[in-house]
């Protein structure tokens, strides 16, 4: 089978992606990405998945998202809510109690709308 009748998607949960290049000490350069692909076969669509904090006027990953949408990316995001969850919850302190535990403060988590 030839690589030009080869269909392609790509899609790049990003958030994954980022944390793993970092952990492993390395850049991912993502235009040579997207043209090994293109050479691979017939690049239908390149999704690049990430979630932005809600509410937040600036995000590092701002320049990136743009960079990517300008250079034949479609960007996927979904905003996400930071809660601040009050772990002092009646139930949670019951239980606590029976095994001999103790739980105070807030504790922050994102959580996707």
């Amino acid at each position: 089978m030839s690589s030009a009748s080869n269909k392609i998607a790509l899609f790049i949960d990003g958030a994954n992606l980022y944390s793993t290049a970092k952990t492993l000490g390395f850049d991912i350069d993502y235009k040579r990405l997207l043209k090994e692909f293109q050479n691979r076969g017939t690049l239908v669509r390149a999704l690049y998945y990430t979630a932005i904090i809600q509410d937040q006027e600036y995000t590092s990953i701002r320049p990136l998202i743009d960079w990517l949408d300008y250079n034949g990316y479609t960007v996927v995001t979904k905003a996400t809510k930071e809660f601040i969850e009050n772990q002092t919850h009646p139930d949670a302190e019951k239980a606590d109690e029976s095994c001999g535990a103790h739980r105070s403060g807030r504790r922050k988590r994102r959580a996707a709308e």
